[in-house]
Order: C-alpha cells, then sequence, then structure tokens
C-alpha cells in the first residue's frame, strides 16, 4: 500500500487519495529534485510489476506524476537523494536486489530532471542503508552504506567524496552488518558528524556509535545499545537538553519485537533491562495519562461539485463543538446531517471524516478557529452545518 497522510493542524492527519501503487520491502523519501518549491517522492520497492525505482513528481493539489525516470527497479534495498556534486539539485543513489536476482548500488546525476546514470563502481548491496553526510569537513557529502553482496557476504562502507566524481573507501573497520541502518550526527558536540549503525552481524545483530576522530579515523565507543535484528536507528534530540539521543526498533534475539531510547548522557540507557512485554514501545520515560476529553467537534473537506452544477470546487465542513459522552455519536449525527444538507455528498469522494476532541471549550474552540483559517488560506468554502 501507499498512503499519504496530511497535518491538519489540530493533532490529527487525513488520508489523502493517492494514485501511487503499493511497495513494499523498500524504501520512501521526500526531496524537491525539480527546484520548485514543493517536495517529491523517492519510491524503491516490489509492487505488482516486480521490484521498481520511481520518481513521483509533485504537481500540487494532492496530484503525483510518474516522471518515468529510467531507474533499475530494486527491492530489498534503499534509494536516497542528494547532491553529491554541489550542483544545487538533488540526484539519486539506489541500491538493492534487481528482478533479475542481480544486486546494484548506483549513482544518478540530475541534469536538468533528467536522471543519468555515473559509473563509479560502488559496492553493489542488497538488504542495504545508505546515509550521506560531510564527515570530513571538506564541503561534499560522503556516504556511509551497509548491506549484503550477492555472494552473501556482510558489509559496511564508506565512501569519500573526492570531487570530481570520483570516490574512494576510508576506514574499512566498521562492523560488516546487513538488514540494518546508518545514520549521522555530531553526538559529542566537536564539530564532525558521527556514525550511528545497526543490523545484523556475523555475531547476531549489534548496534554501534562510531566516533568520528577525524583524518578518516571513527572509534566503537561501546554504546552498549541494544543489537536488533531487522532493526532501525535514528539519532534526535528527544529531551531538548541540545544533544543527540538515540532511537531504535528491531527484534531481538528472543523474537521479540522492540522500540528503545537512549539518553546521550553521554550516551546512556534510558529504557528497562526487562523485555518481556506486548508493547512495541518499551522504556522507562514516563507519559503520563491523557487528559480526558468532553468538547468535541467533527470536519471534514472535499475537492468536488457540491451543487451539482457541473463544476468542482474546495469545500470543508464543520460541525459546532458539542459535548459527547458516548463515542462516535457525534460523527454519526454529522454523516446523516451533511448527507441531507448536501445531497450530492454520496457523490463524490469525500475525504475522511476527523473527529478533534479537549478536555476544555476554550481549547477546543482555539483549534476550530486554526482548522477553518487553514482551509480558508487554501481557498476552502467553510459550510456550518445546521445542528
Amino acid at each position: 500500500m501507499a498512503y499519504l497522510y496530511s497535518n491538519n493542524r489540530t493533532s490529527n492527519f487525513s488520508r489523502i487519495p493517492l494514485n501511487i501503487p503499493g511497495y513494499r520491502d523498500g524504501s520512501v523519501e521526500w526531496g524537491d529534485y525539480d527546484r520548485d518549491g514543493d517536495v517529491d517522492l523517492l519510491i524503491t520497492g516490489y509492487t505488482k510489476n516486480g521490484p521498481t525505482s520511481s520518481i513521483y513528481r509533485n504537481d500540487r493539489n494532492n496530484k503525483f506524476v510518474d516522471i518515468k525516470a529510467e531507474f533499475p527497479g530494486v527491492d530489498y534495498g534503499i534509494g536516497r537523494w542528494n547532491d553529491y556534486d554541489n550542483d544545487g539539485d538533488l540526484d539519486v543513489i539506489i541500491s538493492g536486489n534487481e528482478s533479475s536476482g542481480r544486486v546494484i548500488t548506483q549513482l544518478f546525476r540530475n541534469d536538468n530532471g533528467y536522471f543519468n546514470f555515473v559509473d563509479i563502481g560502488f559496492t553493489n548491496l542488497k538488504l542495504s542503508d545508505i546515509a550521506w553526510g560531510d564527515y570530513d569537513n571538506d564541503g561534499d557529502l560522503d556516504f556511509a552504506i551497509t548491506g549484503e553482496t550477492q555472494g552473501g557476504k556482510f558489509e559496511s562502507k564508506l565512501y569519500k567524496n573526492e570531487k570530481d566524481g570520483l570516490f574512494s573507501q576510508t576506514f574499512p573497520d566498521f562492523i560488516p552488518v546487513r538488514s540494518g541502518s546508518v545514520d549521522w550526527g555530531d553526538m559529542d558536540h566537536d564539530g564532525d558528524i558521527d556514525l550511528l549503525l545497526t543490523g545484523e552481524s556475523a555475531v547476531g545483530p549489534v548496534s554501534k556509535v562510531y566516533r568520528n576522530d577525524r583524518n578518516d579515523m571513527f572509534t566503537d565507543i561501546q554504546a552498549e545499545i541494544i543489537g536488533l535484528y531487522m532493526s532501525d536507528g535514528h539519532w534526535g534530540d528527544y529531551d531538548n537538553d541540545g544533544d543527540l539521543d538515540v532511537v531504535i526498533s528491531g527484534m531481538s534475539n528472543n523474537y521479540e519485537f522492540i522500540s528503545r531510547v537512549y539518553r546521550n548522557d553521554p550516551i546512556r540507557k534510558d529504557t528497562v533491562y526487562n523485555t518481556k512485554s506486548e508493547n512495541i514501545w518499551n522504556n522507562s520515560v514516563v507519559v503520563y495519562p491523557m487528559e480526558k476529553k468532553t468538547y468535541f467537534y467533527v470536519f471534514a473537506s472535499c475537492y468536488c461539485d457540491i451543487d451539482g452544477e457541473g463544476e468542482n470546487s474546495y469545500h470543508a465542513f464543520f460541525s459546532p463543538i458539542v459535548k459527547q459522552t458516548i463515542p462516535y455519536t457525534l460523527q454519526n449525527k454529522y454523516n446523516r446531517l451533511v448527507k441531507e444538507q448536501f445531497p450530492n455528498w454520496y457523490d463524490f469522494d469525500q475525504a475522511t471524516i476527523i473527529e478533534n476532541g479537549f478536555r476544555t471549550i476554550e481549547q477546543a474552540n482555539e483549534s476550530k478557529r486554526i482548522a477553518i483559517r487553514e482551509y480558508q488560506s487554501k481557498n476552502f468554502k467553510v459550510h456550518d452545518l445546521k445542528w
């Protein structure tokens, strides 16, 4: 499946109808490849037509167009945007398994919206991940890549950008992994980026933090982050204390699905030792119970011929704010009233009905004002349902 959800700025997301087929065992990433001010989609994975790699150009108003980029289709791999040649537009690197079973890693240069293969000779990998970053602070992007070769060998490589389309391999001592992740971040505030690496190694699952010691040298700091199979790990400052923490998820040796947060104090574990839980999120960070919601309103939107006059336009439909004691009663009434007041509601593809709830009437009023203002700023006609 391929879904897109729009942020309503009211604590909810609306699903947007897409003309993009479903993908699995692949990747998806946003990037403005055509420099028109909106982000486009790079997607790889397995579709009903086999392994596929595509760019969907964002034509706005929830429209995406497959530009038919001549990429090799891959699954069990990755596609990443990058500007390796520093010319101001986004290039593409693709790694994974072709339909023939051949394993590839290939770089494509963006030449005014057309993507041309650059024959550099990277190690061909599947079950791969790629992270771009300027680890040597020389002003151009280098990249780390992990995965498995055609012959079944695990690899973790660092490619240094030597400019003029040339790359060289540096620091050969990262632990080789597959089915994991790589991510760059300056965890120690020393002005260079360090590497978080996770995945399955020859000795089992591992998670490593490699400190960048410059001059193409890195040190495993023995961060004691849990090793997980089929893992994904990323940097992020969850506690807003100014340094990078780690989130990781995957499957343990005991076939349990685990997600953990590690606080950087530096790199201090913030999660419980006992991983036995039915929850995928295992940590000891205190999350307070959600306040009881009392005041609710419901809304939906469409691009439709609401009057039956043969011309589509943008509309949004809002209920009043009411107290709701039994779940879904407000949505059920909304459904009935909108069909009564707008008989053509049956004839068009309306958006998902969204219900927002709040503890106080003031919070509900503010949320509804924001939602209406956002719709009006996009030239929607706003309708208040007669309750």
